[in-house]
C-alpha cells in the first residue's frame, strides 16, 4: 500500500497494529523518498474473514489518517 510520507506510513502501520493488523511500514532509505508505503502478507492460512477484517480495518484507520478519502 503507497503512502508516500515516511512518517504518515509509520502512523498508519502502528495504528493497524492496535487494531489487530499487522502491515509492516518501510520508508526511506529502503525506498526512495516520498514512496514509502505498507508490506502485508496473506497466507493460505488466513480465512475470507481474516482478510474481510483487514480490509475494514484498513480502510476504517486509513480514513481516519486522511490517507483514504
Amino acid at each position: 500500500v503507497i503512502v508516500g510520507d515516511g512518517r504518515l506510513a509509520m502512523e498508519f502501520s502502528r495504528a493497524l497494529f492496535n487494531e489487530g493488523v499487522l502491515a509492516t511500514g518501510i520508508a526511506f532509505p529502503t525506498v526512495p523518498e516520498g514512496k514509502a508505503r505498507l508490506r502485508t502478507i496473506m497466507t493460505a492460512t488466513h480465512t475470507r474473514a481474516d482478510l474481510e477484517q483487514a480490509l475494514e480495518v484498513l480502510g476504517r484507520v486509513g480514513k481516519k489518517l486522511g490517507i483514504i478519502s
